[in-house]
């Protein structure tokens, strides 16, 4: 593997990209023991879920996302992902990150 290859799965991939959405995870578990569902089901659901869905979008299980499932997802997408997030893979893109990462104490 090249130094751009590996750039692009860490920190851009593993860390900003699949780190921000573990986060998003874990802030929507919180939510939802926030209203009142008890933690220890919120966790299996939600792990349940979160196990199925990678196994069948990474190709790791024959079944299909249903319909409503899928329009859940596209509705989640347009509403928390901004258009430009792939941008973050450009090469000058990810210079600057890395750059900022390795030498600033805030991305923003």
């Amino acid at each position: 593997m090249s130094v751009n290859q590996i750039a692009v799965l860490e920190p851009i991939a593993s860390e900003i990209v699949i780190g921000a959405a573990s986060h998003l995870m874990r802030e929507s578990f919180n939510e939802v023991v926030r209203s009142g569902v008890p933690e220890d089901a919120a966790r299996s659901f939600l792990l349940g879920h979160i196990r199925i869905l990678l196994a069948i979008l990474f190709g790791e299980s024959s079944h299909k996302i249903s319909r409503a499932a899928e329009s859940a997802i596209k509705y989640g997408c347009d509403r928390i992902l901004k258009p430009d997030w792939r941008e973050i893979f450009n090469r000058e893109e990810m210079k600057n990150l890395i750059r900022k990462i390795l030498y600033s104490s805030s991305l923003q």
